[in-house]
């Protein structure tokens, strides 16, 4: 969980968790602490492909490193699953002696 609350907020704090509620201190969610709940899904594959693009960044990939093909592979993947996705491929071809992804 994350929160913040930014010095221009007027007092509001904001909380973020990525796993949702139902794993969050019941004293957190009493009524008054919170006024709203706004739950964001899982994201697409436009989203997802987002998501790669933004985290293979100074990453050498092969030329042949499709994106599209890659969300469709995932369905259901959460956002915080596709930097780690990426992760383990650098992992995995490293010791072949692979020079990219």
């Amino acid at each position: 969980m994350q929160a913040f609350a930014p010095a221009h907020s007027g007092g509001r704090c904001v909380a973020e968790t990525s796993f949702g509620a139902q794993v969050l201190d019941s004293a957190l969610l009493r009524p008054g602490r919170f006024d709203r709940q706004v739950t964001v899904d899982r994201p697409d594959v436009a989203g997802r492909i987002q998501i790669l693009k933004v985290h293979s960044r100074g990453k050498v990939l092969s030329k042949d490193v499709d994106f599209d093909k890659v969300s469709r592979r995932t369905p259901g993947a959460p956002d915080r699953a596709m930097p780690d996705f990426l992760a383990a491929l650098a992992k995995a071809v490293k010791p072949n002696g692979a020079l990219h992804i």
